[in-house]
């Protein structure tokens, strides 16, 4: 047969481009509501994966069997109202290399207008593949220039869409080798109103390798830009691996999955279904030592990156623990490292900042306004993270090694106590401008003055004020009263709580700097017994 007429717009081309499709592959999340567009394209989903349940190892047999399925009467009428047939693209068997079969997968452009009102068009989509004769080896090839969705709400528009395989099977029927995707563009803007956000320069890739019964499957992602609203992130970049995968078990899981998703349940129902299988998968996860590791995770705001790595697994865990949450939370061992530039938590404030005076009515938004606000920000997360010794500062990176152990979370060594109050900087404190951030004193690390007990009888208030320096380590140096408060018990007190002092050193240029400081301290007496009765 030299052409091979194919029932769906997509199913076969997933075959075509990764063959774990027809038999391995986790299905697509639930169609949106009400666009008829995708639910035929998932009404043809679910009767081809019907179709396929049972693995075929020779690819060339499972084409053929997709070719052959003869779509339901309420499927059929799908495809005719969305494409004008109940056969909207073709496989065609082509030309290939001597002991080679070659396809070549054919969809028309089109365009559909929704019930609804919206318009989705897409320009034509073609695939190429070619396999040996055993159907054990695949290389192939798809581009799809556009797809557009149209509403009275939104413009949505993706943009050079590729992807690429190189796969071969292994010896435990699993496919393995590389498969790539990049997209030029996703975009999305208001019709009526200013939103905007747009994705650029996509690419992901996934290379999977077999170790005896068990395989390591790595994915690596990248993305020049993500715009919203004028602002963004650039050059984010995910890269991880799951480990120690027992093929069996993940095909089995797969299998499951493709089952459930077909089947004509209520989501409460198909969640139902699904625990068992996650139970049954999580413990051949832990058995076989399987984790999964991230090597990179990182992006830039403004210039400024951010990263995390780490590495999550089961230890120690028993086919018991994963019939009690509590007990199975106890056995999940994870690590994290975390690097975030100082400057990045002030930038990020800054455009918090900015927006949240902006939405607020009758507030003022000028960079005096959004400068205090974002510095109110800053010094709660720093104050947080540095004074509860949660982070550290090395040269202007915010350093942290989150580890979860036992049902328990830690960040340098420090338990975590969620909802603990934040540490704002001390009052009164004056210094030099022209720096990015200036120094903030941690209160939580900065011991106050005590008032001497004869001022205390007195009912006096006292103050004082000291000049210093914080270095750029965060500690004071060089500390002298330049205002006394003619009580030398008390200028004492104030000198050594001065020197006591815990310091976010300033920035300048992204680096911690020495800053010269001034500082005043004023304590008021506790009120006498009379007045406290």
């Amino acid at each position: 047969m030299n052409t091979l007429v194919c029932r769906t717009a997509f199913a076969a081309t997933l075959a075509l481009l990764h063959p774990a499709f027809a038999a391995d592959a986790v299905p697509p999340a639930s169609p949106p509501p009400h666009f008829e567009f995708v639910d035929a394209l998932e009404s043809v989903s679910n009767e081809l994966r019907a179709a396929t349940q049972q693995s075929q190892r020779n690819f060339n047999q499972q084409i053929d069997r997709l070719s052959g399925v003869e779509f339901s009467d309420d499927t059929k009428q799908r495809l005719l109202k969305v494409f004008g047939s109940t056969h909207p693209a073709t496989l065609k068997r082509v030309a290939a290399p001597k002991g080679k079969l070659g396809y070549r997968f054919e969809l028309p452009g089109g365009s559909f207008a929704e019930p609804s009102g919206a318009t989705i068009a897409w320009s034509a989509f073609t695939g190429n593949a070619v396999s040996d004769l055993a159907g054990r080896t695949l290389r192939s090839d798809a581009s799809w220039p556009s797809l557009t969705l149209d509403s009275k709400e939104l413009h949505m528009a993706v943009r050079e869409l590729s992807m690429t395989g190189d796969h071969r099977r292994g010896t435990t029927d699993a496919w393995l080798g590389d498969f790539g995707l990049n997209i030029a563009s996703i975009s999305a803007h208001g019709v009526d109103t200013p939103f905007t956000m747009s994705i650029n320069d996509i690419a992901l890739t996934t290379n999977t390798v077999q170790h005896g019964k068990t395989v390591d499957v790595r994915y690596d992602s990248t993305i020049k830009r993500i715009e919203a609203q004028g602002d963004g992130v650039d050059d984010v970049h995910f890269a991880m691996r799951f480990s120690h995968l027992d093929v069996d078990a993940l095909n089995a899981f797969s299998h499951g999955v493709q089952k459930n998703h077909a089947d004509q349940l209520p989501p409460a129902k198909k969640l139902e279904a699904m625990l068992p299988m996650f139970k049954t998968l999580g413990k051949n996860m832990a058995a076989h030592g399987s984790a999964l590791e991230i090597g990179d995770f990182s992006a830039r705001y403004h210039g400024l990156s951010a990263a995390l790595k780490g590495r999550i697994e089961f230890v120690g865990a028993k086919d018991s623990d994963f019939d009690s949450i509590s007990a199975l939370s106890k056995k999940i061992v994870a690590q994290f490292d975390i690097r975030v530039p100082v400057a990045l938590v002030k930038d990020i404030s800054r455009s918090f900042a900015r927006k949240q005076l902006a939405a607020t009515p009758g507030a003022t938004s000028d960079e005096a306004a959004v400068d205090n606000v974002a510095q109110i920000m800053t010094d709660t997360v720093l104050g947080k993270l540095l004074g509860a010794g949660y982070a550290r500062n090395e040269q202007g990176m915010l350093v942290s090694k989150l580890v979860y152990r036992d049902g328990k979370l830690s960040a340098n060594g420090t338990d975590v106590k969620l909802g603990a109050p934040g540490a704002p900087a001390i009052a009164h404190a004056g210094a030099p401008t022209g720096f990015d951030m200036p120094a903030r004193a941690v209160r939580e690390r900065c011991p106050p003055p005590a008032l001497p007990a004869q001022a205390q009888r007195q009912q006096l208030t006292l103050r004082a004020t000291t000049s210093f320096i914080v270095g750029a380590d965060g500690h004071v140096r060089d500390v002298r009263i330049t205002d006394s408060s003619k009580w030398p018990e008390f200028d004492g007190a104030v000198l050594a709580s001065t020197a006591a002092c815990y310091w976010i050193p300033a920035l300048r240029g992204g680096r911690e700097v020495d800053i010269p400081m001034t500082q005043t301290y004023e304590v008021k007496p506790e009120p006498a017994a009379s007045e406290a009765r």
